[in-house]
């Protein structure tokens, strides 16, 4: 009776032995591994500083899995993990200057969890689909931005074992842009009244000139009469001369080239100048109504005005 008891227990442990090597079997039944991440809309790819909408600039990418080629169907499904490699949400220029995105997960079984965001893969649905989308209202210099890309092939989300795993640098650019306006103004025409003219009167032009460039930029002065006030009888006899500055230096209202340069961007507070107008001679001039026209124009580095 003893040698049966000890034959039934052995039987016992050969039967539970056989089940897990049979369970562990089947966890590895489907295999798969990470092949690629791909920008798949390429027809705008730089951020737009000064764009009104919600998001300035939404990028598509896809990561594909490739999967064993007689894989259990039923049965058969991953996780692929994505975030940047610092897990900061951001592009960063040379500058260090950075521009932030909010990611977008577009499977069926997807979302964002702590720095990273997810999606299943399946043999039947081996893409990931995300997007990266820009935020408007984001200022920066003109250049290249750049994330390096950490996709990460897992059994679960819960699991801290990680069977495949790739990287891949992701870019945009700002472009050489530059507006210009009144400071507070929104329409870009301003009228000044200059009041009664007399010789030597200062005016001071409020609101200021004001520009934001993403590069250094130029400005350039065109004035209808050439820096004279002509009379309403439009006779160049009776002009009355008139100095135009701008930061405290003389504006020449005489010629058309470029008259300020700036190789630096602006900066997200932009740059204000001050105007200032001093009036010439007014001696022996006759009374009446006295105009001038002057046009400002400003380009950015890289960029030949017409």
């Amino acid at each position: 009776m003893l040698i049966n008891q000890k034959i039934t227990k052995v039987v016992l442990l050969c039967f539970m032995a056989f089940t897990t090597m049979i369970a562990a079997s089947n966890l590895y039944a489907c295999e798969a591994r990470l092949q690629s991440i791909d920008l798949i809309n390429s027809n705008v790819r730089s951020y737009d500083v000064f764009s009104s909408e919600a998001f300035a600039l939404t990028q598509q990418y896809e990561v594909k899995a490739i999967f064993t080629e007689d894989p259990n169907l039923e049965n058969c499904s991953f996780y692929v993990a994505v975030s940047t490699f610092d897990t900061n949400s951001q592009m960063v220029s040379i500058n260090n200057e950075s521009l932030v995105f909010e990611p977008n997960p577009q499977s069926s079984i997807s979302g964002i969890q702590h720095n990273y965001w997810y999606g299943q893969v399946t043999p039947r649905n081996d893409k990931f689909r995300f997007q990266l989308r820009f935020p408007g209202k984001q200022f920066a210099s003109q250049g290249n931005y750049s994330a390096l890309l950490e996709a990460k092939l897992l059994p679960s989300l819960t699991s801290a074992n990680v069977l495949d795993e790739i990287t891949q640098a992701v870019t945009t650019n700002i472009d050489s842009a530059v507006k210009i306006s009144f400071y507070g103004l929104a329409d870009n025409n301003y009228h000044l009244n200059l009041g009664e003219l007399t010789t030597g009167k200062v005016v001071d032009l409020s609101p200021h000139l004001y520009i934001k460039s993403t590069s250094g930029y130029s400005l350039s002065f065109d004035s209808i009469n050439k820096g004279h006030l002509r009379h309403q009888n439009q006779l160049a006899k009776w002009d009355i001369d008139y100095q135009l500055t701008m930061n405290s230096s003389e504006i020449d209202l005489n010629q058309n080239s470029r008259q300020f340069y700036s190789n630096h961007s602006t900066g997200a507070g932009g740059d204000r100048m001050p105007l200032k107008i001093i009036v010439g001679d007014t001696e022996m001039k006759p009374g009446g109504k006295y105009t001038d026209e002057v046009h400002i124009y400003v380009t950015p580095s890289g960029i030949v005005s017409e």
